[in-house]
């Protein structure tokens, strides 16, 4: 009779340990409160599995999804930081009138990063990168403080200012901060600092010195429908990647450097500055030729600037140098001197001066002298290798769009060095389709948005991989426009006193930021190729700051936030979410500390079982 009362005991125990976890899983989501769209690229293996992840989470707490899109750059673009293109006057609308409600993005930061582009209201699309709309007094003021700063220490206490703000705001709500995984044929001999400059830095100089030791024709695997094929109209980075290998700048981060200075490649030197660091004064390298054979001239560069300053262009890359230069001389911000001299003129003194003078720089003679044309003029992609004729190390070959590949091949007598691959195609592809193509040899370099696991590469023979962590955050965007998400005036509260109808807005942001299940996604989606997000600050860019607490996990946290924006839930789903949380807690505790989960019960009893009949031998 003891033995059977400590059997049954142990089997009773074994499967209460085991009961929270099962429970999370019969938890019913309550009814929507409100519904939303939501829009992903489908670029990027890992991304597309987190936002379908967070299809389901946001229902949990009665945010209902009305439909996801996932889809090329072709779609998202025009309807994210694209739209309305020529029309600064109005603001990016819900996916109702053809922008978005959230969009799940990804962005590249730098060494020294600088938020201007994305979180200024200056940089409001299609003027800059700021699509979520997000505009925030205070953080403008900061952010000049910032970007005008040049002592480093000072300049990092305002970047954790900046960054507490927006970490109350939630405009983009953080996920993760990425590490990539590259993998490549073993003959290519690529170290982590090649792999930085292909898939963060994307400087075209750089690209002369790849080379593999058997084939000079290099195949670049990448997962991107290609639309884009000059300056102007770039919309992802793997577009900025083979323009690069094209269109030189005056300079460019040099690689092998420590600290990745920037060097002279168009310019003769390095830029001299006048006492109050606001004017530049460049000298050309005089060396310097296009594809086609003509010199580089100081007429080119000026021509290059005013045609991205000009509205008419409609340039993604506008609001990269706009801020930051002297627009109250216009276009004359950027100044000829003489055929081998040009002056930039700075609003303010700026600590990243230098990259807003490395624009890839476009032949006059064939792109035409600046004028003020009208957009249709200038349809780019109907012949791009008409202006696709730049300085750097390669040319345009091919272009194809139906299959979104691009082909660039060598300037014969590159003016500033051998050239060591004839060619480079970069070659649209599957994640299933590059691992059977790296083993084989048809691909030499395969793209970090596959999202390829250690798992899935590191048996393939002749197949090298390296984990690069990077200047990406992956993060979640809220239209700042939605009149739920991002206004707040159609959230209950909003509607009754339209004075707390912004802070109501900021609640549903923060209850979505409590919805994403971070940890999870690394642990399970990224396999450890990341760190949990807390800013959208880079967390190897100076000034990070690491203080910032993740927004933890919680649906009764989320629906918490969600009644202090006015919305109604009964007892029975605040319950019903506490037990969520308690029991997502209790998985991530037990998980760590090695039990299984509920499919695993039965089998746990069963130890259990066995173990004490063991017990009661040895006390036999």
């Amino acid at each position: 009779m003891k033995y059977t009362k400590v059997i049954l005991g142990t089997f009773i125990i074994a499967v209460m340990l085991s009961a929270p976890l099962g429970m999370a899983q019969e938890v019913t989501n309550p009814d929507p409160v409100m519904n939303v769209y939501l829009l992903s690229p489908n670029t990027n293996a890992a991304r597309n599995q987190w936002a379908n992840l967070m299809q389901n989470e946001l229902p949990k707490a009665g945010i209902g999804v009305t439909e996801h899109t996932n889809a090329g750059w072709d779609v998202v673009g025009p309807r994210t930081f694209a739209y309305p293109v020529n029309d600064t006057s109005v603001g990016i609308p819900t996916w109702a009138d053809g922008g978005y409600d959230m969009v799940f993005i990804g962005l590249s930061g730098s060494l020294a990063y600088d938020p201007t582009g994305s979180y200024s209201s200056e940089t409001l699309s299609p003027a800059g990168l700021n699509f979520a709309y997000y505009s925030n007094d205070t953080v403008d003021d900061l952010i000049v403080e910032y970007r005008t700063d040049l002592d480093a220490s000072s300049r990092a206490e305002t970047a954790k200012e900046i960054q507490a703000i927006l970490y109350e705001d939630q405009p983009y709500i953080p996920i993760v901060n990425t590490a990539a995984l590259w993998a490549a044929n073993e003959g290519m001999g690529l170290d982590e600092k090649d792999l930085l400059f292909l898939g963060t830095l994307n400087y075209g100089d750089q690209w002369k010195g790849l080379e593999h030791d058997t084939d000079a024709d290099l195949v670049y695997a990448h997962s991107y429908e290609l639309s884009e094929f000059v300056p102007f109209v770039q919309q992802s980075y793997i577009a900025a990647a083979y323009m690069n290998t094209i269109f030189t700048g005056l300079y460019e981060r040099d690689v092998t450097d420590a600290n990745y200075d920037y060097m002279p490649v168009l310019a003769g030197a390095d830029p001299v500055w006048n006492e109050n660091y606001t004017i530049a004064t460049v000298d050309l390298n005089t060396a310097a030729k296009f594809s086609n054979g003509n010199s580089v001239t100081a007429w080119d560069v000026v021509n290059t600037y005013r045609m991205h300053l000009t509205p008419a262009f409609a340039s993604t890359l506008n609001g990269d140098i706009a801020p930051f230069l002297d627009m109250t001389k216009g276009n004359e911000s950027v100044e000829y001197v003489d055929a081998d001299t040009v002056k930039f003129h700075f609003a303010d003194p700026y600590f990243q001066a230098t990259g807003v003078m490395s624009l890839g720089i476009l032949d006059s003679s064939v792109v035409g002298n600046y004028t003020s044309p009208a957009a249709a003029d200038y349809d780019y992609n109907s012949n791009a290798t008409y202006y696709g004729v730049g300085a750097g190390p390669f040319m345009y070959d091919d272009i194809d769009t139906t299959n979104s590949n691009v082909k660039v091949v060598a300037v014969p007598n590159y003016w500033n060095g051998a050239v060591a691959s004839d060619s480079v195609t970069f070659a649209k592809s599957t994640k299933e389709a590059v691992l059977a193509d790296l083993a084989s040899g048809d691909v030499h370099i395969a793209d970090a948005q596959f999202g390829l696991e250690v798992g899935e590469v590191e048996d393939l023979a002749g197949v090298a991989h390296e984990i690069v962590a990077d200047f990406g955050t992956q993060f979640l965007t809220v239209n700042m426009n939605h009149p739920i998400l991002g206004t707040g005036v159609e959230t209950p509260v909003g509607q009754a006193d339209a004075t707390k109808a912004a802070e109501a807005a900021r609640n549903v942001r923060k209850a979505i930021s409590h919805l994403v299940p971070r940890q999870t996604i690394i642990d399970d989606l990224l396999q450890g190729k990341g760190t949990v997000g807390t800013s959208l600050w880079p967390d190897v860019a100076a000034g990070y700051d690491s203080s910032l607490a993740v927004y933890e996990y919680s649906v009764a946290k989320a629906i918490e936030y969600l009644e202090l924006a006015g919305y109604s839930f009964d007892a029975e789903t605040s319950s019903a979410a506490e037990t969520s949380a308690a029991a997502n807690a209790t998985s991530e505790t037990t998980s760590e500390a090695g039990f299984v989960p509920f499919e695993g019960a039965i089998p746990m009893a069963f130890l259990a079982f066995f173990s004490s009949l063991m017990i009661l031998r040895r006390r036999n």
